[in-house]
């Protein structure tokens, strides 16, 4: 089973970083928390390569059109919000990646996650494609970029891990 989703994109560090808000905006996501992982150690007197994870959930009102009620209320969405979207360095690439909410079937198999799980992953998934898709667009035509017609863009590299 796959736990993770990740795609890699030549633009740089905090340009990415950029095109994730935009798309954790455009999916419908709000942002909880913001963490600096490089900038925290570094005061700390470790130095590591950028990383910056994004903490997202379900705004209250958002309604989930697969599940019998709003995700903010439904207690099962506790399992699997806030959902962490990763930036980081990889060799000459910045990678996005994300661990895949239904994994949580696995950890809660009592909790009946189905149904918000799909939806909320499909989500998290787009979010990852659009904003390496962002940002493959802006470093191939050095223009802000729209979000991909189709699930995706074949020059920016995926995985499932």
């Amino acid at each position: 089973m796959d736990y993770a989703y990740k795609r890699t994109t030549a633009g740089g560090f905090e340009a990415v970083a950029r095109d994730v808000e935009r798309s954790i905006d455009a999916h419908g996501f709000l942002v909880s928390g913001i963490h600096d992982v490089h900038v925290t150690l570094a005061a700390k007197g470790f130095h590591i390569r950028p990383l910056r994870i994004y903490e997202v959930r379900e705004p209250r009102d958002r309604f989930v059109p697969t599940g019998p009620a709003n995700v903010a209320q439904d207690p099962r969405a506790t399992l699997v919000m806030p959902c962490k979207i990763n930036v980081f360095e990889e060799g000459d690439s910045v990678a996005v990646a994300a661990i895949l909410p239904s994994i949580m079937r696995k950890v809660y198999p009592e909790a009946q996650l189905d149904g918000i799980v799909e939806e909320i992953e499909e989500r998290v998934i787009r979010v990852v494609d659009d904003a390496t898709y962002r940002s493959e667009r802006s470093a191939r035509e050095g223009a802000e970029a729209g979000p991909p017609t189709a699930h995706g863009d074949v020059s920016a590299r995926s995985s499932r891990t």
